[in-house]
């Protein structure tokens, strides 16, 4: 074969090769957007048989998100929202989709309204890297510790709610795995997360936000004892 015939050679199997492409990525495309349609018409079933079985709303508005900042509750794709039946407006539950990098992150997330403003604090799982963090509250007890990382801006507050054994034995019975809690309040919000796009935890992460959001109220001062009068003599 002469050697110039080489090239012309290669190039005509690419340009048979590039159609074959094309048409393989449209059907790709196709085929995930029929997948994606299917799985969203399932969790929308799903969803309504939550809210028929757990006494809860659906509602297939986008819930607003709180004026708070919160980091379990970053910018993405908030769907399937379950409303508490007995306050569809200060309670509520959804799946939220969002990117970290190449890599969609799914996680179901309650949000709850509290009635007074709390300073910003976070209960979150305890790792390598933030046993390392300056930031983190220690309380002194070693097994609470080791399970949470606890970051606060009002030190004094979170010591004074720990000091209560309510908030901490309840936080103590949440396993310490990748499928637990994570909690996070500020202002007159609270926000719970779990991993995942599971929609049939929304009721028990609603509850754990209307649990964790009445735990974290500031507990009134009982009233002055009333000092009696000094005998006049």
């Amino acid at each position: 074969m002469h050697p110039g015939f080489a090239p012309a050679l290669v190039a005509r199997s690419n340009d048979g090769f590039l159609p074959i492409l094309v048409v393989a990525s449209i059907l790709f495309a196709i085929i995930s957007l029929v997948s994606q349609k299917k799985r969203r018409a399932r969790q929308h079933d799903q969803a309504r048989q939550l809210a028929v079985t757990h006494n809860l709303v659906h509602d297939i508005r986008m819930p607003v998100a709180p004026d708070e900042r919160f980091k379990l509750l970053p910018r993405g794709s908030r769907t399937n929202v379950l409303r508490a039946g007995d306050r569809p407006e200060t309670l509520y539950g959804f799946l939220l989709e969002y990117r970290s990098g190449k890599t969609t992150i799914a996680r179901i997330v309650a949000v709850g309204n509290i009635g007074d403003s709390v300073a910003h604090l976070s209960f979150r799982r305890s790792n390598l890297l933030s046993s390392l963090d300056p930031n983190d509250i220690e309380i002194g007890d070693v097994a609470f510790d080791d399970r949470w990382s606890i970051k606060c801006v009002d030190t004094g507050f979170v010591q004074w709610l720990l000091a209560s054994t309510n908030l901490r034995h309840w936080l103590g019975q949440f396993d310490d795995n990748v499928s637990a809690p994570e909690f996070e309040a500020h202002g007159r919000h609270v926000v719970v997360s779990v991993p995942g796009h599971d929609l049939a935890r929304i009721p028990e992460v609603l509850g754990w936000a209307r649990t964790f959001g009445e735990l974290i109220q500031p507990r009134p001062l009982p009233p002055p004892t009333p000092m009696s009068e000094t005998p006049r003599y």
